[in-house]
């Protein structure tokens, strides 16, 4: 089965890399968006938080916002998408996109899951078999 994936990430994020180089070794198509060379406009964002929390998605981290105005904005769908509109570092990366599935960050078993690929894990390591 083919699954066709899209990867939202940050230049230079290296948990955004690790992501990547594991979504190619799952032999996926893969369809990187490079928020910085193609930074996503409103109803991108929109479409991408669809029925989710807004906080789900939300860097509070990003350029100095400060926790009090973080916890005023986080809940609120409006400025979170208004904030993420204006500067893409506000969202949190990778998002990774499978059809109608999606998470946000970087969990292996998370991703293996969400393609619905069998995952076996041990303390040494995960198995995959698709």
């Amino acid at each position: 089965m083919i699954r066709q994936v899209d990867l939202y990430v940050h230049p230079n994020d290296s948990v955004g890399e690790e992501a990547k180089g594991f979504l190619e070794e799952l032999e996926v198509i893969l369809k990187v968006h490079d928020l910085k060379k193609s930074p996503l406009g409103r109803n991108q964002i929109e479409g991408l938080l669809r029925h989710f929390k807004p906080a789900h998605f939300f860097n509070p981290n990003y350029n100095g916002l400060g926790r009090k105005k973080a916890d005023s904005v986080i809940n609120n769908r409006r400025e979170v998408i208004d904030l993420i509109s204006l500067d893409n570092g506000y969202l949190k990366t990778p998002v990774v996109v499978y059809g109608r599935l999606m998470t946000v960050g970087f969990n292996r078993i998370t991703i293996k899951t969400m393609l619905r690929m069998n995952v076996t894990s041990d303390k040494k390591a995960d198995t995959i078999t698709a």
